[in-house]
């Protein structure tokens, strides 16, 4: 994590897309909805606390490699899973869970 967001320049000011983003993202994305889909059984399974914490750990990684390499982000392969993603989040009816970002809610 710490490598993909530090370990190169940030492309802001380098304009060159970092490669390593675009293979880390779509990592990030099936393990979270492979995450959100354990969670959706509700809190009775054992390791709740500890794979909704770790949800909200890949999300925060995501929105810091997004921060840190903007243009990388806007691949094909990043971008658009990433946003049918949150939107589905923020828009469907009833979230499993409660929801990825109810604790974001004003």
């Amino acid at each position: 994590r710490r490598l993909v967001c530090f370990g190169f320049p940030s492309d802001s000011k380098s304009l060159a897309d970092v490669e390593a983003v675009g293979v880390v993202m779509p990592v990030l994305l099936h393990t979270t909805q492979s995450l959100m889909g354990l969670l959706s059984k509700g809190e009775a399974h054992p390791l709740y606390s500890s794979m909704s914490k770790g949800l909200l750990k890949l999300v925060k990684t995501a929105m810091e490699v997004q921060t840190m390499h903007p243009w990388s982000c806007r691949s094909q392969q990043v971008l658009p899973p990433w946003m049918d993603f949150c939107w589905n989040q923020v828009s469907s009816p009833l979230p499993p869970a409660g929801g990825l970002f109810t604790q974001f809610r004003i």
